[in-house]
C-alpha cells in the first residue's frame, strides 16, 4: 500500500523529469526492448535454425519501435511532440547509431568467445550494456526535445 501511495505522489517526477527519475524509466523501458529483442533473436537462433546476424535484422526493428512508443510515453513524455514523423526519424538515427556501437561489440564477442556464439543472447547483453549511455544522451539532446509549440 505505500508503495502504491509513493507512485502516485511521485509519477510525474519519476517518469518525466530528465534526472536519475528518468534515467531509470529509460532503463526500464530498455530493459523491455531488451527482452523484446532477446526474445526474438533466441527463438529464431534456437527455435527456427537462423544465423546469429539474420536474426538481429528481424528483433531489433522490433524492438526499436516497441521502445520508442515506450520511451516517449513514459521516459520522456515531457519532450515527446505532436510531430511523431519527425521524432521517429530522429528515434531511428539514434537506435541506429548507437546498434552499430552494440553490433559491434556483439561480433567481437561473438568472434571471440565461443559460449557467446553458443549464445548470442550474452553478446547482446554486452553490446546493450556498452549501447546505454549513447542512447540515453542522444535522446535526451536530439530526439525528445520538444519546444512549447511543439509538445504533444
Amino acid at each position: 500500500m505505500a508503495t502504491a501511495t509513493w507512485i502516485k505522489a511521485n509519477y510525474a517526477r519519476v517518469v518525466e523529469e530528465p534526472t536519475t527519475a528518468g534515467f531509470t524509466a529509460f532503463l526500464l523501458v530498455g530493459g523491455v526492448g531488451f527482452l523484446v529483442d532477446a526474445g526474438i533473436l533466441a527463438t529464431l537462433v534456437h527455435g527456427y535454425d537462423w544465423g546469429d546476424y539474420s536474426a538481429r535484422l528481424v528483433s531489433f526493428p522490433v524492438a526499436v519501435v516497441i521502445t520508442w512508443l515506450l520511451n516517449r510515453r513514459f521516459a520522456f513524455s515531457s519532450g515527446a511532440t505532436t510531430r511523431r514523423g519527425r521524432e521517429y526519424t530522429r528515434y531511428l538515427a539514434v537506435q541506429t547509431c548507437g546498434s552499430l556501437i552494440n553490433f559491434m561489440v556483439y561480433s567481437a564477442c561473438i568472434a571471440t568467445i565461443p559460449i557467446m556464439d553458443r549464445w548470442p543472447v550474452l553478446a547482446l547483453a554486452v553490446g546493450v550494456m556498452v549501447q546505454i549511455p549513447f542512447n540515453f544522451i542522444g535522446m535526451q539532446k536530439f530526439v525528445f526535445t520538444g519546444t512549447q509549440d511543439e509538445q504533444s
